[in-house]
């Protein structure tokens, strides 16, 4: 599997039939993207980067398919968020916590 099959992998891991509708959630222009998947255009570290963080993958096995797809820890799945996203994530952790009775840790 080439790395334009993996990302093509990637997206409908997570849940994009359409690499038009993942382009556009990313604010990736379309031709640039349909070129990344279909291998008409390498894919650059920096854009490799923003696809596993985006589609939840493992860096290196999109960009060289060593390992598994979903190795990202939690954490590495936070921090590849946007500030609202993690401060949302934050959010959710400490009502989990509260409905167990745990005192919140804070943010």
């Amino acid at each position: 599997m080439q790395r334009h099959d993996r990302l093509q992998r990637a997206r409908l891991m997570a849940g994009y039939e359409k690499a038009t509708d993942a382009a556009r959630v990313m604010q990736i222009a379309a031709p640039t993207y349909l070129a990344h998947e279909n291998g008409s255009r390498g894919i650059r570290s920096d854009s490799g980067q923003r696809y596993a963080q985006f589609y939840r993958v493992s860096y290196e096995w999109l960009m060289t398919g060593k390992g598994e797809p979903r190795s990202l820890s939690l954490d590495a799945r936070v921090r590849g968020m946007t500030p609202e996203e993690q401060r949302q994530v934050y959010e959710y952790v400490e009502f989990l916590e509260s409905r167990k009775g745990l005192k919140p840790t804070g943010t």
